[in-house]
């Protein structure tokens, strides 16, 4: 996460480069492991790295269809050996353009942001803090890692980066996260604590970013300056906000030890009731934090991080480690809680869309309901959302509420489409890609089965579309003639890699 990111400034002032020059990682030839590679690793590529939600598709359809669509046989897809549900990819693959991607079935990111979540450990019945959460990818983790149930709070400081956010909590259909907008460094004690926070720091990037000019040797002192302090200020907020016996992550995608190594060391100085908990990863190459750097003596206890250097992981550059706050006490519920109004002829709404796709009442159990914007939002029942004065929103948008009657949103169907039994539409390969452009198309009518909607008879309906028994979305069926439906996609055109949303 780069600077700019997290406090919406313009980032380095300094003039930057668009390609990587070796020189400026030369100081970090004394420390890294096997030296001699470790130019060479910064310029090889790196594969590309997906996870699934195993709740959402069967992880067998996954490896299947990455295979065919991206691997072959000297460049395999493969599984990640420490980390369940993931794989990667050869280089130069788009899965973020495949139909996987786009039903909310897998989530794209680089294999080394998966480090921080596993070291976080969030356990079902947790309230746990994403603190500089956007885009989404580690909110997801952390909301998978809990069942879908209890409370993730993501927080980010730039608001326009709140939709990347909300578009990875309506693809994903991810129940119980709220999404605050705040200074990470600022959230006020009235929200309360937390059993684990994490603190993805914005940083210089260049462990991830090298190849487009990232670095931090090239970074003037005013940039580096301004970075110091939001890292300070977020990772002291982090363990102010954590409660004792809890656990805090403080990761970044750069190999500075001025960013890593220096600002956790700064909290154990000041902080007695903080310390290093070291942390094994069976499966993946990774070496101990440092504990000294040029003229620099940091405290022993560091080796306890993780540092991945790209030619030993094969992945991106990239700290973490886990700190526990010592003692123990049950953490403090926040002082303000967002009510949850009854929404009038709900349970008919939810009876009549439950009927209409032939899935039983019980689909929508565990789960809260409000209405914002005309939208009706879904919560774990289970979920504690915040109140004022911190601005957030909760919920996952399942569509449109008229009296007696939801029209589900795309949202809505990804998430609970794979239990209808009626008016459902299995596309095929073809169909699934006219389906993502938002075309048109006919079908034979001995397609449409005869508990499709009763307004088919009239010429008109909605459908869910999937394919692999996995939802899409919705579509339109319009009857043309006795032997022909036309199928109309009504696939978001925000979502539409380039169109008019993101």
């Amino acid at each position: 996460m780069t600077l700019d990111r997290e406090t919406g400034s313009a980032g380095d002032p300094s003039p930057a480069a668009s390609a990587f020059d070796p020189r400026h990682f030369d100081r970090y030839l004394s420390v890294a492991p096997e030296a001699e590679s470790f130019l060479a690793g910064l310029t090889t590529p790196r594969p590309v790295t997906v996870w699934s939600l195993d709740r959402r598709i069967d992880p067998g359809i996954v490896e299947a269809t990455l295979t065919e669509a991206h691997g072959s046989r000297e460049n395999p897809v493969a599984r990640l050996g420490w980390r369940s549900m993931a794989w990667r990819l050869p280089d130069g693959a788009r899965p973020g353009f495949g139909w996987l991607y786009r039903s909310g079935a897998i989530h794209v990111q680089e294999e080394a942001s998966l480090l921080p979540v596993l070291l976080l450990d969030p356990r079902p019945g947790e309230r746990v803090l994403d603190l500089c959460a956007a885009p989404g990818g580690k909110t997801a983790q952390i909301s998978e890692a809990l069942g879908g149930r209890g409370t993730v709070i993501a927080n980010e400081r730039n608001a326009y980066r709140t939709n990347a956010l909300r578009d990875t909590v309506k693809r994903l259909g991810l129940l119980n996260v709220t999404t605050t907008v705040s200074d990470g460094r600022r959230l006020p004690t009235t929200i309360g604590t937390f059993d684990a926070v994490l603190v993805d720091a914005p940083c210089s990037s260049e462990g991830t970013r090298h190849g487009s000019g990232a670095s931090y040797a090239r970074t003037s002192s005013a940039f580096r300056d301004r970075l110091e302090r939001v890292q300070l200020g977020l990772l002291f907020a982090a363990a102010d906000l954590c409660r004792p016996g809890g656990r805090v992550v403080y990761s970044t995608c750069s190999f500075a030890p001025e960013e890593n190594e220096a600002i956790v060391d700064r909290l154990l100085e000041t902080r007695e009731d903080i310390e290093v908990e070291p942390f094994e990863v069976p499966g993946l190459t990774t070496d101990p934090g440092l504990v000294c750097f040029e003229s620099r003596r940091l405290r022993s206890e560091l080796r306890g991080a993780i540092r991945l250097w790209p030619h030993r992981s094969g992945t991106g550059g990239f700290f973490a480690v886990r700190l526990r706050r010592t003692g123990g006490a049950p953490r403090v519920e926040p002082a303000s809680i967002a009510e949850v109004e009854r929404v009038p002829g709900l349970d008919r709404a939810l009876e009549a869309v439950s009927a209409h796709f032939g899935w039983p009442a019980s689909v929508f159990g565990g789960l809260r309901f409000f209405v914002r914007r005309r939208q009706l939002h879904a919560l774990a029942d289970d979920h504690v959302a915040l109140g004022p004065p911190v601005p957030s929103t909760g919920g996952l948008p399942l569509g449109k509420v008229v009296p007696g009657h939801l029209q589900l949103s795309t949202s809505g169907i990804l998430q609970f489409g794979r239990h209808a039994t009626r008016h459902v539409l299995e596309l095929s390969a073809d169909e699934v890609r006219a389906y993502h452009q938002r075309e048109e198309w006919s079908i034979p009518a001995a397609r449409i089965a005869l508990d499709q909607p009763d307004s088919t008879s009239r010429g008109r309906g909605a459908v869910i579309v999937r394919h692999d028994a996995v939802p899409l979305g919705r579509a339109l069926l319009t009857r043309v003639n006795a032997e022909a439906y036309r199928v109309t996609s009504e696939y978001p055109v925000a979502w539409i890699p380039g169109g008019s949303g993101r």
